[in-house]
């Protein structure tokens, strides 16, 4: 039976519970459940209950009640609101990044740039007070190279690429309701063009260096230049994927390595990096050599790696990376990367008349821009082409006569 205070009723709806309850301005029934905690009694609970009573009534006197509910979620409101303040880019900025759809090699780079050149400066700053003026000011400094030879030059890539992070964080913190705006503004810091003018290797360099590398890891480099694969790709490949009834390769996976741990289910680098290659005439016999039962490469059976570890995993990419530093010194080419085997095959078979559209496909990138970046030109293929396209006109050349 509900027992009537001066002002609303309470109710015991149990054994240790109460619920006191009134009919306010909106002539709604309002009410509160009040518990007798651990070690109280059901007259703590009362007197609990009572308290919350005199206080409603209070607030309907001066005129400032509102429904009790919608006070809760005010005050919830508010201390999220403040929360919100104190919120730092420390905080905040690793949640952000494992929001987004991004790779997980890719997002352990993001980590990385965050953790190495955004928290040392921004990290303990509120993310609503980051203004355009502090990102600038931060810009100006990141990326600078501590290393004796380029010590207080900028490092433009990996500006471009923390710059990316920052901002993709706040791109995260738009969609959360977090802030407003993105205070990443400055022109052009998100992309740089490739600084590196490398001189396009020669098919006969590509078998020198193929030929300094341990015999298991030759047709790695092979496979790099004639086939445009990217490393994951190239150390993910199984002897499913070479099919030598048609010649074709096919791309699957990439192996990465996150966390100290392989992960090769997640494809290739985009979706549009899974495709079936042709493998080229010339390294067909050195495909067969690799794949032959007595070259001892590798294991038997469509899932045997084709370069795997000594231990029979996966290698690792310091490993193949320290017998290609030897084998490019030995050819006299220290500046050649690994992945620039990529962008020469892409260079070869543009210089054979490949449009756009198919060097994207073959080298499985999504972007023109992207394909753009492997086709380095020569000046001696741009003399040949021109003066092919003089020879085709078929007729003496034009003088035009100046302007009056």
């Amino acid at each position: 039976m509900a027992k009537r205070s001066l002002w609303g009723e309470i109710e015991r709806r149990g054994e240790g519970t109460l619920r006191a309850r009134y009919i306010g301005p909106d002539e709604a029934r309002h009410s509160r459940t009040f518990r007798a905690l651990k070690n109280e009694t059901l007259a703590d609970a009362n007197f609990r209950a009572s308290a919350w009573l005199i206080a409603e009534h209070r607030l309907v006197e001066e005129g400032t009640w509102t429904p009790p509910a919608r006070r809760i979620e005010d005050e919830l409101e508010a201390a999220r609101r403040e929360n919100e303040k104190r919120l730092t880019l420390r905080e905040y900025g690793i949640k952000a990044l494992k929001a987004r759809k991004i790779k997980p090699r890719t997002l352990v780079g993001y980590l990385g740039m965050l953790e190495r050149l955004i928290l040392p400066t921004l990290g303990d700053c509120p993310l609503v007070e980051i203004t355009p003026e502090m990102v600038r000011a931060w810009h100006d400094k990141v990326g600078i190279s501590a290393e004796p030879k380029r010590a207080g030059k900028a490092v433009p890539r990996q500006q471009a690429h923390v710059y990316t992070t920052l901002r993709l964080i706040f791109n995260q913190a738009i969609a959360d309701g977090l802030v407003r705006d993105n205070p990443c503004h400055i022109e052009g810091a998100g992309g740089t063009s490739p600084k590196r003018d490398i001189e396009v290797p020669t098919a006969q360099q590509v078998d020198a260096m193929a030929c300094e590398m341990p015999a298991r890891l030759a047709l790695a480099v092979l496979l790099g230049a004639w086939c445009g694969l990217r490393k994951g790709e190239v150390l993910a490949l199984r002897r499913g994927d070479v099919d030598t009834e048609t010649w074709v390769l096919h791309v699957r996976r990439g192996v990465v390595r996150v966390d100290g741990r392989f992960i090769d289910d997640m494809g290739p680098k985009t979706t549009n990096s899974v495709r079936d290659l042709p493998i080229p005439p010339r390294i067909r016999a050195a495909v067969s050599g690799h794949l032959a039962p007595e070259a001892g490469y590798m294991q038997r059976g469509k899932d045997a790696l084709l370069f795997p570890s000594e231990s029979g995993g996966y290698m690792h990419e310091s490993t193949i990376q320290k017998y290609w530093s030897r084998a490019r010194a030995k050819v006299e080419r220290p500046d050649l990367h690994f992945h620039d085997l990529r962008g020469t095959g892409a260079t070869w078979l543009g210089q054979q008349g490949a449009t756009l559209a198919e060097l994207m496909a073959w080298l499985g990138d999504k972007t023109v821009i992207a394909a753009m970046r492997y086709q380095h030109s020569s000046m001696d293929r741009l003399v040949t082409l021109t003066n092919q396209m003089s020879a085709a006109a078929a007729e003496p050349a034009l003088t035009l006569r100046s302007a009056s």
